[in-house]
């Protein structure tokens, strides 16, 4: 009795297996292929998929959080339920009670949810998106320093701008299509951009910011012969502005640093700003000679001679070395052409000379050169040499001047810049003396009528002029070439030498005057 009751056993413990086999081929696992919103289930138990889709999906506890433009909605009640058992149960029976095949299971069949709550929820955001408008603001992040010229390193405040917020219209239906598909792709975070749409905005002017927020630098000026002092002005990048604007989110707040904007003219630069006179005369294509009138004409730029100061022109240039740079090249000695160290550095004396004349410095010492300069009319030229002779020239006028001096474009120039007073201009006349010497005359001219005012006695020169052109007037618009006078309106001075003019010198400071 005890045998055949434990072969009964035997054969049941081993028989049911068998028979669930026989039953069961795939052995109670889901078929190959079987998934659902994406997720495999194949191979797996109704016990282990139902673990794999909770863990996964995890819809019986999770919000939906919802995307719009500046802002996110998280719904708790959408009392959303996934019924997985169903979901297993049907997945289970893919090639079992159907045809076999690669099935994706969609969740949409086996969801419940509480439409009326997530429609309310959409209807809400709605409104609020639509009465979500915010224009544009801007301000300074404080208070704007004093902008005076003797104040330019005054930290700026920063401006301060928010990004508009715009309006946008929801299409609640869409979204709610939208949420659907969402939620059966096993999606709880869902974007709803695709059914928003701007109901538009203004967006910033940044030309009329920058109208309000920037200031225009002030230039120093002269008033009733008083120097007025400008100001600085203050900007901000507008390029920086736009790309910042169009990557903004919706109020986003964007900070632009201010920048200080200095006056074109300021501290002494506002006594300099009138040309009292002008003189450019031609040079030759010798390359030594050249050398020489450039570094001359270096040692003079910039020059700021004071009121009642005398430039000495051997002083200022200091004595013509090799290791200053000079070089040989012709020079008059006397009536004779010799290559001399630093020759040709007369040619830009004499030009000074001349434009001083224009600007009605007062002459202290000039001594002509012993025969014409071809570069300059006769009688209007200065030699000189180190030691003596000398060109010295006096500012006797109640401002200060400065000297600006350079070669360019085959000519020396030179500009005497100041405070004009004056309601007339200058023109130098020459001439022969009654003994045949070289003489020459101030010319004052009206400003508005051009009429000549007054002819006055200025220098006699140590050379003869017979035989040359010796009677004729020249001015600031005129050149002398090859013995005639041309027009040729003043230029300004390059870029380079202006900025260099900016580094103000003192006269005689390379030399006993």
């Amino acid at each position: 009795m005890g045998v055949t009751l434990a072969l009964l056993v035997l054969v049941l413990v081993i028989g049911i297996p068998l028979v669930q086999q026989a039953m069961d081929p795939y052995g109670g696992r889901i078929l190959s292929g079987v998934s659902a919103a994406g997720i495999p289930l194949e191979g797996m138990s109704k016990k282990d998929a139902a673990q794999v889709l909770n863990t996964a999906l995890g819809m019986n506890q999770r919000h939906i959080t919802l995307s719009l433009p500046g802002k996110e909605m998280e719904l708790s009640d959408a009392k959303i339920h996934l019924d997985t058992s169903a979901l297993i149960k049907d997945a289970y029976a893919v090639g079992r009670t159907t045809d076999p095949a690669a099935v994706d299971l969609s969740l949409a069949p086996y969801l419940t949810m509480d439409e009326a709550a997530i429609r309310t929820a959409l209807e809400t955001a709605a409104r609020e998106l639509a009465a979500d408008y915010t224009p544009f603001s801007y301000h300074l992040d404080g208070a704007l320093p004093d902008l005076s010229e003797d104040s330019p390193t005054a930290p700026l405040p920063d401006l301060l701008v928010t990004a508009p917020i715009p309006a946008y219209e929801l299409d609640v239906e869409a979204a709610w299509g939208q949420i659907l598909e969402s939620i059966a792709a096993g999606k709880l975070e869902i974007d709803l951009s695709g059914a928003v749409s701007p109901l538009g905005s203004e967006m910033p002017d940044v030309d009329a910011i920058y109208e309000a927020v920037s200031r225009a630098p002030v230039d120093a000026r002269m008033e009733g012969g008083q120097a007025i002092p400008g100001s600085y002005g203050v900007s901000f990048d507008r390029e920086e502005l736009e790309t910042l604007l169009q990557s903004a989110a919706p109020g986003e707040l964007l900070r632009l640093p201010l920048e200080a904007v200095a006056p074109e003219i300021s501290g002494r630069e506002v006594y300099f700003q009138d040309v009292l006179g002008f003189c450019q005369t031609p040079h030759s294509d010798n390359e030594k000679r050249n050398t020489n009138l450039k570094l001359a004409c270096q040692a003079l730029n910039g020059v700021v001679l004071e009121p009642g100061e005398t430039l000495s022109y051997n002083a200022t240039l200091g004595q013509r070395t090799k290791e200053a740079g000079y070089q040989d090249a012709p020079a008059y000695s006397g009536t004779r052409l010799i290559d001399t160290l630093g020759g040709g550095i007369c040619q830009v004396s004499s030009t000074l000379y001349l434009c001083s004349l224009y600007a009605e410095l007062e002459t202290v010492d000039r001594v002509s050169h012993g025969f014409p300069a071809n570069y300059m009319p006769v009688g209007l030229d200065a030699t000189v040499s180190w030691g003596a002779p000398d060109l010295k020239i006096k500012n006797s006028s109640d401002y200060p001047v400065k000297i600006i001096a350079e070669t360019c474009d085959g000519f020396v120039r030179v500009w005497i810049m100041g405070t004009e007073t004056r309601d007339y201009y200058i023109r130098m006349a020459f001439s022969s003396s009654v003994d045949g010497y070289a003489k020459s005359y101030v010319c004052k001219y009206d400003r508005q009528t051009q009429t000549l005012l007054s002819r006055e006695d200025c220098a006699y020169s140590s050379y003869f002029s017979d035989g040359l052109s010796t009677q004729g007037e020249i001015g600031s618009d005129e050149v002398y070439i090859y013995g005639n006078i041309k027009k040729q309106p003043p230029c300004s001075p390059t870029p380079e030498t202006k900025q260099a003019a900016l580094e103000y010198q003192h006269p005689n400071t390379r030399g006993e005057e």
